[in-house]
C-alpha cells in the first residue's frame, strides 16, 4: 500500500518529479548548474558542488524517506484514499476530465457504503500522520546531532586548552604539540562533514514532507470540492 499511495500521488499529478539541472558551462569553463525553477515543481534543495558521490547519497536519502513517509500512512488504516486512489487510476483512461473522474469515484465510494466525509477523514489521517513524521524526525536529527559533533566539540576545546598549555613548556614538548594539533584539526573537520551530512539529511527530508503534505491536501480540497452533491 505505500508504494500504492506514493504512486497514486504522482499518477494523480499531485507529486512532480524534479529531473537534476542540466550542467552549463560558464565562460570561465566552470560547469553550472541551470537555477530556473518551475513555479509548481517539488522544492529542491539549494544548488551546491555535488559529486557523483554526493548525489548518489542524496538518490538513497530521498529513497529512503519517501518510503518512510509512505509506509507511516500505509499502516495509519487510511483505507479510503488507497481505494480512491485505485479508483482514480482505473478511471483515468476512460474519463479524463478530473472533476467527473473524482465525481465518479467517490459515488462508487458511496455506493459501498463510504462517504464524503469518512473520505476526508482518511486523507486528515495521512496529514496527521505525516506531521507526527516530521516532529519525530526533527527530535531525532536533535539527538543526533548532539551524539556525533557534541563529542567532537569536547575534543576541539579540550585540545585548544591543551595546546595553549603546552607552548609555555620546553622545546622538548613541541612534539606532542603538534600532535595534538594535529587531532583538534581532525575533529574540526570531522564537525564539518557529520553537520553538512546531516543537514544535506534534512533538506531531503523537508523536500518530500512538503512535496507530500501539499499533495495530500490538494487532495483533500479536491474531494471535498467534488464530493458535494454526490
Amino acid at each position: 500500500m505505500a508504494k500504492g499511495i506514493w504512486g497514486f500521488l504522482q499518477k494523480a499529478g499531485l507529486v512532480e518529479e524534479v529531473p537534476d539541472a542540466p550542467a552549463i558551462e560558464s565562460p570561465d569553463g566552470e560547469k553550472k548548474s541551470d537555477t530556473k525553477e518551475n513555479s509548481t515543481s517539488t522544492p529542491t534543495a539549494p544548488a551546491s558542488k555535488e559529486t557523483a558521490e554526493d548525489r548518489a547519497r542524496i538518490s538513497e536519502i530521498d529513497g529512503m524517506v519517501r518510503e518512510q513517509l509512505a509506509n507511516a500512512m500505509a499502516e495509519s488504516g487510511a483505507k479510503l484514499v488507497e481505494e480512491l486512489g485505485d479508483l482514480l487510476e482505473t478511471l483515468g483512461s476512460s474519463i479524463p476530465d478530473e472533476k467527473l473522474r473524482y465525481s465518479t469515484a467517490i459515488k462508487i465510494l458511496l455506493k459501498k457504503g463510504g462517504s464524503v466525509s469518512a473520505i476526508c477523514n482518511d486523507v486528515d489521517r495521512c496529514i496527521g500522520v505525516l506531521e507526527q513524521k516530521d516532529r519525530e524526525f526533527n527530535s531525532t536529527l536533535k539527538d543526533q546531532f548532539d551524539k556525533r559533533v557534541g563529542g567532537k566539540s569536547q575534543v576541539v576545546s579540550s585540545c585548544v586548552e591543551q595546546i595553549a598549555t603546552k607552548q609555555a613548556q620546553i622545546e622538548a614538548l613541541q612534539t606532542e604539540i603538534a600532535s595534538l594539533a594535529i587531532k583538534k584539526n581532525e575533529a574540526e573537520s570531522g564537525i564539518g562533514e557529520e553537520k553538512e551530512k546531516l543537514e544535506q539529511v534534512q533538506a531531503r527530508f523537508q523536500i518530500a514532507y512538503k512535496a507530500m503534505l501539499s499533495a495530500i491536501e490538494e487532495q483533500r480540497a479536491k474531494i471535498t470540492q467534488y464530493g458535494e452533491g454526490a
